[in-house]
């Protein structure tokens, strides 16, 4: 932190300073013969314990805000990678959604226990106050962090307003599921969740992984628990390859 750093050698100067007029006082004193010199020697030890107390007393102060700031960081740090974790676990649940209406084609709701998943709303707004407090605490993110967070709630609600295109209704409360639609969101929704995932695992020494598209969608579906999903990627790497 820079204004740690500032402090710091603040403090060593004016402890300087003061050891210096210290020994200026103490040559002074030390040259006078007069009456007076067992006055001045008992003046000049009060006025060393006098500065020697304040400096300590000063020193003290100092340590214990820094302490309690830093307190305050770790446990900013950790609200917000716990809030991060919530929105990781909402959308490997979307995701799962996605991939099982995938894998069914058709929508019934005339069939008992039939239900449409769609995606809520994600409160963004507690996660994003979080890395503002951290940022007036002088807690400084790396590149990578401050990308992700500045993008993640763009790029999933740009998701979550392009699912309105994934079911088609047919007739008779029979819905057909867009497979194009669907691919592409499982995609991006993928990758939203490899690196989320990682943002809240490696924390401060998070960095986006360079991988490729298949690991990142393995990734998401382990965390996810979809099972047999080897035909679902395969169909979306032969999309992105026919571009």
């Amino acid at each position: 932190m820079k204004n740690k750093e500032l402090s710091i050698w603040l403090m060593i100067i004016t402890s300087i300073i003061c050891l210096i007029l210290f020994g200026f006082l103490i040559g002074k004193n030390s040259q006078e013969v007069n009456i007076n010199s067992l006055l001045a020697s008992n003046a000049s030890t009060t006025l060393l314990g006098a500065i020697v107390g304040s400096i300590l007393g000063a020193f003290g102060t100092f340590q214990t805000v820094l302490m309690t700031q830093e307190n305050d960081v770790k446990k900013l740090k950790h609200a917000s990678y716990d809030e991060a974790k919530h929105i990781l676990l909402y959308l490997c649940t979307y995701l799962k959604n996605v991939v099982d209406e995938y894998n069914e084609g058709i929508i019934d709701l005339n069939e008992e226990g039939v239900v449409i998943h769609g995606p809520t709303q994600i409160d963004f707004s507690v996660f994003n106050a979080l890395h503002i407090e951290l940022i007036k605490k002088n807690s400084i993110l790396n590149s990578d962090q401050r990308v992700l967070i500045h993008n993640m709630e763009k790029h999933i609600d740009s998701i979550f307003q392009y699912d309105n295109k994934r079911i088609n209704r047919n007739e008779n409360l029979v819905y057909e599921i867009n497979t194009s639609v669907s691919l592409n969101i499982i995609h991006r929704l993928s990758i939203a969740i490899f690196n989320i995932n990682n943002f809240v695992e490696d924390k401060d020494s998070f960095s986006f992984k360079e991988t490729d598209d298949e690991n990142m969608m393995k990734a998401a579906f382990k965390l996810s628990k979809i099972e047999n999903s080897e035909d679902v990627i395969e169909k979306i790497l032969k999309k992105l390859d026919s571009k």
